[in-house]
């Protein structure tokens, strides 16, 4: 299933207009989402592949020969993201791994205290770990902007809105699948749970309804 077992990790999604290609493609999203969760009774890979059948390969069927490889991989990530059914799909077939995080039902409680999240604040270089690679994270003068090994960005706004929760809002990145997965303005909340040795464990709310927990390192 890999580039085409893709379709989405949904937050609401809006009535949309193809006046763009942007929007025709949340529109194609939008449909395959629609279809997964309407043919519940099919196996995940017979909805797959029948979404894609009946909505993708018509859209791509219109575009420019040496565009297509690009628009797959925008409309595989930007899935992920706007479907929960789709990453319920997903999580089955690639569980977490539980070195770099774990899915959770409900919501954990925080057991940071003061003089942690103090620390937090003022430490200013983190990292994390997904799909074995690295992420670092600087955060400085309101920003929280990650740098990835290939060279390439991610720029979000940080907002603290509660004692050990923030808020980020995505502003711009080069990176192929950050930049696919988020439009700017779209926000993203995490709660820090704990300090440990070196890390942090962070929380956020999934698409799909699900609790992430995550390690952010100490750099």
């Amino acid at each position: 299933m890999k580039k085409l077992m893709w379709i989405i990790f949904l937050l609401p999604i809006m009535h949309l207009t193809a006046q763009s290609g942007l929007d025709e493609e949340e529109f194609v999203i939008q449909n395959m989402c629609n279809y997964l969760i309407e043919n519940k009774e099919k196996s995940d890979s017979i909805r797959v592949n029948e979404a894609s059948e009946k909505y993708l390969y018509p859209y791509l069927d219109k575009q420019i020969e040496s565009e297509i490889e690009g628009i797959i991989d925008r409309i595989f990530f930007r899935y992920q993201k706007q479907c929960p059914e789709f990453m319920i799909i997903l999580d089955k077939s690639n569980p977490v791994d539980e070195n770099e995080g774990s899915l959770y039902d409900q919501p954990e409680k925080s057991t940071l205290t003061k003089n942690e999240l103090d620390e937090f604040k003022k430490h200013k270089n983190y990292f994390y770990q997904f799909l074995n690679e690295i992420t670092n994270v600087a955060i400085s003068n309101g920003e929280w902007v990650e740098s990835f090994d290939d060279g390439t960005f991610s720029r979000t706004k940080m907002e603290w809105i509660g004692e050990n929760s923030f808020k980020l809002t995505f502003i711009e990145s080069d990176n192929q699948m950050k930049n696919s997965y988020s439009r700017a303005g779209e926000e993203y909340f995490y709660d820090i749970l704990s300090k440990e040795e070196n890390y942090y464990f962070i929380q956020s709310l999934q698409s799909h309804g699900k609790y992430l927990k995550f390690k952010l390192y100490i750099k």
